[in-house]
């Protein structure tokens, strides 16, 4: 029994959670519009913070550099989107690869520099959860001596 609880508050140390949102630094019609068809929080939102499943073992922050051109006007933006994601910073969620992928078919919009950054931390800036899980963890061991 006791050691059953250690493995659950283990298992518990080691859930990630990460930030899942999506945010363009243009707020007109069309790139809200954009941003909504991703069907994800702003970034701006609170409660963001999910889970991640099992298989993904990191946070990532991706910054996609565009120009929107509406007529003759063009504006500069940037894409902000974060979630669950792997070590090995293979394609998935909205990281570099898929957002692009995603954005080629807009027509008004040529696609820039783009960044991911990754951590493996709750939050990638918050470990809140963490130290409440180590700290049940400690309190199981030294209830065992």
């Amino acid at each position: 029994m006791k050691l059953l609880i250690i493995s659950l508050l283990v298992s518990v140390t080691y859930s990630l959670k990460c930030h899942t949102c999506i945010s363009s630094s243009l707020n007109d019609t069309t790139n809200t519009g954009i941003v909504k068809t991703y069907n994800l929080k702003s970034c701006e939102s609170t409660g963001t913070a999910e889970t991640c499943s099992t298989v993904l073992d990191s946070c990532f922050s991706t910054s996609l550099k565009y120009t929107y051109k509406a007529g003759e006007t063009k504006k500069e933006g940037v894409f902000t989107s974060r979630g669950c994601g792997k070590k090995d910073k293979s394609a998935v969620n909205w990281n570099c690869a898929v957002l692009k992928s995603s954005l080629k078919s807009q027509e008004a919009i040529t696609l820039g520099d783009c960044e991911d950054t990754y951590c493996e931390k709750d939050n990638c800036n918050s470990s809140s959860s963490l130290v409440l899980s180590f700290s049940l963890l400690l309190l199981a061991i030294f209830q065992l001596l």
